[in-house]
């Protein structure tokens, strides 16, 4: 018997539109430098527009009731291994065609236009599912919590909710379509409950890798196939998004709650950092003030909080739901947008998944749900429409009514050097830099990718929210640092210095955009002639091999410390300050390189 349907409404308390005027009173912006554009991330007229539309003109019940009128809301009980007993929220919309097609809809972010009707064509019964412990987030309802349980973090039990829920319905067999994580989410689902549950699966936001000699078909197909203009725009738009598009990834991926300081206690912050997404995801879509703040409103009202919503690619970074091994063996369906973030050749698709169903599209981007909402219902009623390629998988339900780095190793151009490289063990110190460079590559990086290619974005949290500059700055002087006893005083001076300052906190962080936009900067090829010294402290957040160092300087003192990180200079100043008086003092290895100068009288 399918599980009893708990009507929802949803019904934001007063005291929540009321906080958000009072802070939007308060708003502090960031300077912005002159004819910088969308370069440095989100425009601060753009921002400073849409504030003023938050403040005065936009109406938050008229968009809570125009949700509730539109979207069928419900919760159920639904039990989860690990998790007890969860009050699921989701969208259910039950078709009144005798035969429609179960359909479990799975979305990452907002897809709320998909919802129409057309005659004469194969229906569906709907359910949009959402968990945000479990961030399956679909439909209109992004951020908006639907989950009271354990305050645990799993994603893969996502794929569990989801198909326990369609069977609490009544839907034993069904099909799924995602996008963005939801994509994921369904791929997952068509892996553990193919065949005798999930019976066709649907995306927008196809992956794959290129062939290998182990799919020799695919793989002579491959080498003989050249690209076509459409899949060499993807690949030429997916290194754009890989090289200047993922800072935001990066950050949350590794230390999602840092960032969650300043997206939950500045709704500008929060503002700029959403916005910046819609305009650079979608391809030219004309988005409406109101539309844009609907968004952000309801990830800020939401009971779990925006942070809610960025939790999901820790998950993901830390689990095996986006690793492409074994492949689902159930009809697979595909809906190519040509500005979707990261887009592979057609062939590569085929090593996903069984692909029976293609459909090119001339305009669309990430959110292909909100921006081409028909486009893609067409899509799907083509795919399990009568002469369909998966017309039928569920028994029984056709759809139709029956009635009708700063260094390097050596290299051969540097032929000692090179042999030493080749014949020199690293020391017990180099290894353990070495692993503390990896920890930093992989889990510590996220806020120099934000930094570099969208301060200006991150600009309006810091700017705006005191509590989100102190977690974001908090977090690097304990994770920087070698055990150093942060006094909270000592902590909050910093903050305060920052906050304070003439160019504000903002202005701190560009200087990433300029480093990695400057060859200058980043270009190693050169090796100063000049003398010098370096001062090795253990827990810096890059350290390489000493030898490594002699291909780009000329080093004529070295220092190894016991202790120390990155703020050597304020954990060890004694130790600094004597390396560098046995660098330039009367036998040192640089005493008097400035003429007349020589530190004693």
């Amino acid at each position: 018997m399918p599980s009893p349907e708990t009507p929802f409404k949803i019904s934001i308390p007063d005291e929540k539109p009321k906080l958000l005027q009072q802070k939007l009173a308060l708003v502090t912006f960031p300077d912005e430098l002159e004819d910088s554009g969308k370069k440095y991330g989100a425009p601060l007229k753009d921002i400073q527009r849409l504030v003023a539309r938050w403040k005065g003109g936009f109406d938050w019940r008229a968009q809570e009731a125009a949700l509730n009128a539109e979207l069928p809301q419900f919760t159920s009980d639904i039990e989860v291994e690990g998790f007890g007993v969860l009050d699921i929220h989701y969208v259910h919309k039950r078709s009144e065609v005798e035969g429609a097609v179960p359909l479990l809809f799975v979305h990452g972010c907002a897809a709320g236009k998909l919802h129409r009707s057309k005659k004469d064509s194969p229906t569906f019964d709907g359910v949009v599912a959402r968990t945000p412990e479990f961030p399956c987030r679909c439909a209109e309802l992004t951020g908006i919590r639907v989950l009271r349980g354990q305050q645990k973090a799993e994603l893969q039990a996502c794929t569990e909710v989801s198909h326990k829920l369609m069977l609490a319905l009544g839907y034993n067999e069904y099909v799924t379509q995602g996008g963005d994580w939801g994509g994921f989410i369904t791929r997952k689902i068509a892996l553990v409950y193919g065949a005798k549950h999930s019976k066709a699966w649907h995306t927008n936001m196809p992956t794959g890798r290129a062939p290998t000699v182990y799919e020799p078909t695919l793989y002579i197909r491959h080498l003989l196939t050249p690209y076509t203009a459409a899949e060499k725009a993807g690949l030429a738009h997916s290194q754009w998004f890989r090289t200047q598009g993922r800072g935001y990834s990066a950050e949350h991926s590794t230390q999602p709650q840092t960032l969650g300081y300043s997206l939950a206690d500045s709704p500008v912050g929060l503002l700029a950092w959403i916005y910046e997404k819609l305009v650079n995801w979608t391809d030219a879509y004309p988005w409406d003030d109101d539309e844009v703040l609907t968004w952000i409103s309801i990830y800020l009202f939401s009971r779990s909080g925006p942070t809610a919503s960025i939790r999901i690619y820790y998950e993901v970074f830390n689990s095996d739901i986006a690793v492409l091994g074994e492949k689902p063996l159930i009809p697979y369906g595909v809906s190519y947008f040509p500005k979707e973030l990261v887009s592979v050749p057609r062939l590569w698709i085929r090593t996903n998944g069984n692909v029976v169903f293609e459909s090119e599209h001339a305009g669309g981007g990430h959110f292909a749900a909100h921006e081409k909402p028909q486009e893609l219902v067409d899509d799907l009623r083509k795919m399990f429409g009568k002469g369909g390629p998966a017309f039928g998988v569920v028994p029984g339900k056709t759809g139709y009514s029956p009635n009708v780095t700063r260094s390097r190793p050596p290299t051969v151009r540097q032929p000692l050097l090179n042999l030493r490289y080749l014949f020199t063990p690293y020391t017990a110190a180099e290894k353990a830099c070495l692993e503390r460079n990896q920890w930093l590559l992989t889990k510590g990086s996220g806020y120099s990718a934000e930094h570099s290619p969208q301060p200006q974005t991150l600009g309006y949290s810091i700017a705006d929210s005191p509590v989100g500059l102190l977690a974001w700055v908090f977090e690097k002087l304990v994770n920087w640092t070698d055990e150093y006893p942060w006094d909270d005083d000592e902590v909050l001076t910093w903050i305060s210095i920052y906050l304070f300052s003439q160019s504000g906190p903002t202005g701190s962080i560009r200087i990433y955009f300029e480093v990695f936009g400057s060859s200058d900067f980043s270009d190693i090829a050169g090796q100063p002639s000049v003398p010098q010294g370096i001062s090795y402290f253990p827990k810096e957040l890059i350290s390489f091999p000493r030898l490594w160092s002699r291909t780009t300087e000329h080093i004529v003192f070295e220092s190894d410390h016991a202790s120390g990180g990155h703020f050597a200079a304020y954990e060890m100043p004694q130790e600094l300050v004597d390396d560098l008086r046995k660098m330039f003092r009367k036998g040192g290895p640089a005493f008097g390189v400035i003429p007349g100068k020589t530190g004693y009288r």
